[in-house]
């Protein structure tokens, strides 16, 4: 009789565990790479329980789980709780509600989360509901398949590593990843920061390898993808291609860098586990496929492509998204190269209408920027306003850096 009932037990165990349920230790999901930077869609459950889709940008950079307020609104959250967040935004504390992705359930219990309150464009593109950020990814192993664009999160132990382990430090709170690059034979402390179109490095850094390696190509001006935020800083904010970047056994050659104040990385080193100086971003990473085992604090490079050649086959252009209702780009500045600027007869401050004819209104700075790339020798059609006045420029697409 007490055989039979341990027998019962366990097959009753068995069939109420979420194992023989199919609950999933692993889930793959379409990975959705926009002007470099990762998102996925996910899964919330809404106050009557039916589930809502939304899209998270993959921010691992980023330790603060943020949502829209249009989500929030969706699903019945309580956004009473007011302040502000670090930046100086408004800002509603909540508890977030059952989150899946690919039908495995992410555990956000211990990270607060913020509805980001008023009509601002505070995300990278549009239709962007959220944040996914490292203080919960830190709990996962997460696979970064970029060439292949599938985004793959498991339970500790659930992904099989492939390729070469390269080891990494996970901030405990943050779950900031912190590597070793190897530039010009040298190595230095920097972050795996999917949440940045464009790999960074400090100021000083920046300027220090401009006064030793002239003979590398050199810019004034945050351009293309690393034109991120049309932040008043990359009005000139100095680029490079350095010779290779190395990740373990990963190089890429004629890697780009762009450079941040030193403020920035003094506030980015807080959450690291030591100082940064630098981040690899999408423009670097978009050529591999690894894996980071978060609780096992390593990386491992899977699979690595040839990154594209001609990325920067552009009008020079520094753009700068408005923030009101109507959204549109002015010009931050023109990019300089060899001391002059690359176009003459622009204007910081003019506001760019249309590119070939194409209203710029309602768009993403990516897409924006996307419709200034080109054949060098080509141009591009640019209705601009300029003081009250409009006027069109015809604008030569040319090779930089």
């Amino acid at each position: 009789m007490k055989l039979f009932h341990v027998v019962l037990a366990i097959a009753c165990f068995a069939c109420c565990s979420p194992m023989a349920q199919g609950t999933p230790n692993a889930a793959s999901v379409p990975l959705i790479i926009i002007h470099n930077r990762a998102y996925v869609e996910v899964q919330l459950e809404r106050r009557d329980r039916s589930m809502r889709p939304a899209r998270f940008w993959v921010d691992n950079g980023n330790p603060e789980l943020a949502i829209s307020e249009p989500l929030a609104r969706d699903l019945g959250l309580d956004l009473s709780k007011t302040g502000k967040n670090e930046d100086g935004m408004a800002v509603a504390a909540v508890e977030l509600p059952r989150l899946l992705i690919g039908g495995l359930q992410i555990q956000t219990e211990a990270v607060s989360a913020n509805v980001l309150l008023g009509n601002v464009h505070v995300f990278a593109e549009k239709d962007v509901d959220g944040i996914l950020p490292s203080t919960i990814l830190k709990r996962y192993q997460v696979r970064f398949d970029y060439p292949g664009r599938r985004f793959t999160i498991g339970e500790p132990g659930a992904l099989k590593p492939r390729g070469i382990r390269i080891a990494c430090t996970v901030h405990p709170s943050t779950g900031m990843v912190l590597m070793t690059a190897k530039i010009a034979g040298k190595s230095y402390d920097m972050t795996l920061d999917m949440g940045s179109a464009f790999t960074l490095v400090s100021e000083s850094l920046a300027q220090q390898w401009a006064t030793q390696h002239s003979d590398w190509p050199q810019l004034s001006g945050a351009i293309g993808a690393a034109n991120m935020l049309g932040a008043p800083y990359e009005a000139a904010s100095p680029m490079m291609r350095v010779p290779s970047l190395e990740l373990g056994s990963g190089k890429v050659q004629n890697a780009a860098v762009a450079s941040m104040p030193k403020n920035f990385f003094d506030w980015y080193s807080q959450k690291t586990s030591r100082p940064a100086v630098g981040a690899i971003g999408g423009n670097v990473l978009k050529s591999f496929r690894f894996l980071i085992d978060y609780p096992a604090s390593a990386v491992y490079l899977e699979r690595q492509i040839q990154p594209p050649q001609h990325e920067f086959d552009l009008v020079g252009l520094v753009l700068a998204p408005s923030r009101d209702r109507d959204r549109y780009f002015a010009i931050r500045s023109i990019a300089r190269q060899h001391g002059k600027p690359v176009l003459e007869g622009l204007q910081t401050g003019d506001k760019v209408l249309k590119i070939d004819g194409v209203d710029t209104k309602g768009k993403t700075l990516a897409e924006v920027i996307d419709a200034l790339r080109g054949e060098p020798g080509s141009h591009r059609s640019l209705l601009l306003e300029r003081k009250g006045a409009q006027l069109t420029f015809n604008a030569a697409v040319v090779r930089l850096l």
